[in-house]
């Protein structure tokens, strides 16, 4: 729990199809989660070619069921998976998707989410 007593709100967000950049969001979710005791409240928003991570067979899935049971919030921008003619049945069933992830992602900044984006 943060020293403060509040529970802490953070957006992860990736962009990138890049194997790195995915690694490091997803360890710093895990790091953060392992400070707080699980007592964050957060999600990871993939957009644009980064829904590929999002995929059954992808070689996150495993990370990302793990973390879910944790409590993460996995979310898939609608707009991106059209893009790449993708669609819900494609993706890991712990994945919510949204209209447009940009979109998710002003909204939770408004609502005084941190946002990384690392």
């Amino acid at each position: 729990m943060d020293p403060i007593g509040e529970t802490l709100a953070v957006v992860f967000h990736i962009n990138s199809q890049d194997d790195n950049s995915r690694s490091i969001t997803l360890a710093n979710v895990a790091n953060l989660l392992d400070d707080t005791g699980d007592q964050a409240q957060v999600e990871v928003v993939f957009n644009g070619p980064a829904v590929v991570h999002l995929l059954k067979q992808s070689s996150s899935a495993s990370q990302i069921r793990d973390l879910a049971h944790r409590g993460v919030l996995f979310v898939a921008c609608a707009n991106s998976l059209r893009a790449q003619n993708l669609s819900a049945s494609d993706l890991l069933a712990e994945v919510k998707i949204v209209p447009a992830g940009v979109t998710h992602l002003v909204r939770r900044q408004q609502e005084g989410w941190a946002y990384i984006h690392p």
